[in-house]
């Protein structure tokens, strides 16, 4: 694939790449050990935050 605006992923293949990392939930488990001192686990923590905002969000910080 063609090198574009400095990334190697398309639109689309970068937003992919985003889900599929929140979906491994690895930021919301080092969260959950980090935020409110642990009194929630990251489901809780998960059910607390809006993930396609969060997702949409990074996207706009990776994108410029």
């Amino acid at each position: 694939m063609r090198k574009a605006k400095g990334r190697y992923l398309s639109e689309e293949g970068l937003k992919e790449t985003i889900h599929e990392a929140y979906a491994l939930a690895l930021a919301l488990a080092k969260a959950s050990l980090e935020a409110f001192e642990g009194q929630y686990d990251e489901k809780q923590l998960g059910d607390m935050v809006d993930r396609p905002q969060i997702e949409q969000k990074a996207f706009d910080l990776i994108n410029g």
